[in-house]
């Protein structure tokens, strides 16, 4: 509800001691608790020294990076620092992961604070008890976590009316969709996580196996900087137009919808700030970004503002970002505009294409794909992975997709002459 790159801002974290492959200890803190002992000053990344305002850098910000095999030893790194202890893995959960399992062990009675808790009413519950007489200091939520989560280890533990099918089944869907993430410090470990697609890595397509094969990848990355939980009421839609031309270039018309439906007083939301990366490929050459129309100017400084675009490279990625501000009961849309070019490759008419678009951990899109192809092609081979999850229109020239990305998907598609 309170969107950053690899799920949401961390407010709490738990410890767990593992031992000959049992539980031997589990506790949950508050975050605050951990920064409050961080002794010494890191440097925080701009965007959040400029427009989160705050001067050193903590581990409650420190998934700022999409890529959790870069987030993850960082925050290893700040609990080492924090409170000298050493972890061996670093498991993320947001709280659609935590709804999922109690949608199979059902309501959790937490006599201590009177409540019930429930798939449907988590986030609510959790948030009415946690601002509910609260001052500095007080352990209360980590109390009602701590209580929550170690009532749901023993339910899924001991309960006899829970399928380990379903439970297998659910745990699969949290990872592929990146509500759950993992990150091990042992390499050959690791390996195995990344190998499955759990470790929420960016990874773009590699070269194309075809020849004229054009090798494309998309992921949007939001950054609530709001302090608020807007993102319980903010919808994101995401729609790219690729019209491949013979010169073996594709031409992106990618545009990013947001819709905020925050109560005007008295809730829980409010504006949405939000600092907006859009990870392409390296070889992409943005030619203009929009906001409501408006074209926004190239950044000068090392952050962008509303009005700016900041274009940069980091590791395989071209990454062009701008901060987005979106009122309460308001809307705002922008367009990005940029080719992509296949280098080494002599112009030709393409003969394959691949499109990967990675789902960002804690949102589900909706999101459209158009693809546009000159007339004198056809299409002779087209894969969704995964297939189940898209529907397909296709007329001469061009092809449409709709679907909700529930998570990562990638497209190939040939083309031949007619």
């Amino acid at each position: 509800m309170e969107l950053r790159p690899t799920g949401g801002f961390i407010g709490s974290f738990g410890l767990l001691t593992l031992e000959n492959g049992q539980i031997k200890d589990f506790a949950v803190e508050d975050v605050y608790t951990a920064d409050g002992a961080l002794k010494g000053h890191v440097d925080p990344p701009p965007p959040i020294r400029i427009h989160l305002e705050q001067e050193h850098w903590y581990m409650r910000d420190a998934n700022w990076d999409p890529d959790f095999t870069q987030t993850a030893p960082r925050l290893k790194w700040f609990l080492e620092k924090e409170l000298d202890i050493s972890v061996d893995g670093v498991i993320a959960l947001d709280l659609e992961a935590v709804k999922s399992i109690l949608e199979m062990t059902g309501p959790i009675d937490l006599a201590d604070f009177g409540e019930k808790i429930t798939a449907e009413n988590l986030f609510p519950k959790l948030q009415a008890q946690i601002q509910t007489d609260f001052f500095p200091g007080s352990t209360k939520k980590r109390d009602l976590l701590g209580a929550l989560l170690r009532s749901l280890i023993t339910q899924l533990m001991s309960s006899k009316n829970i399928s380990l099918g379903v439970a297998g089944a659910k745990l699969r869907q949290n990872l592929l969709s990146h509500d759950i993430l993992i990150w091990f410090s042992e390499a050959h470990v690791e390996r195995s996580v990344r190998s499955f697609g759990w470790g929420g890595e960016m990874l773009p397509i590699g070269s194309c196996l075809i020849p004229n094969c054009l090798a494309d990848y998309l992921m949007v990355v939001d950054a609530n900087l709001g302090v608020n939980k807007a993102n319980a009421f903010v919808g994101r839609k995401v729609k790219d137009v690729v019209k491949l031309n013979l010169d073996g270039q594709a031409e992106h018309a990618l545009s990013v919808s947001y819709q905020n439906n925050s109560p005007g007083s008295g809730g829980l939301g409010g504006e949405y700030k939000n600092y907006l990366r859009i990870y392409m490929p390296l070889t992409a050459k943005l030619e203009g970004v929009t906001s409501d129309g408006r074209l926004l100017k190239l950044a000068t400084d090392e952050v962008a503002s509303e009005s700016s675009v900041l274009v940069r490279q980091e590791s395989n990625f071209q990454v062009v970002e701008t901060l987005v501000l979106v009122p309460v009961q308001g809307e705002k849309n922008l367009n990005f505009s940029y080719k992509l070019v296949n280098p080494g490759i002599p112009p030709a008419q393409p003969r394959a294409y691949t499109y990967k678009i990675q789902k960002q951990p804690g949102i589900v899109d909706d999101f459209s794909f158009d693809l546009v192809y000159p007339p004198s092609l056809r299409l002779t081979k087209q894969i969704w992975s995964p297939a189940f999850s898209v529907d397909t229109l296709v007329k001469d020239g061009q092809i449409t997709y709709n679907t909700t990305l529930s998570q990562d998907l990638v497209f190939e598609v040939s083309l031949g002459p007619r």
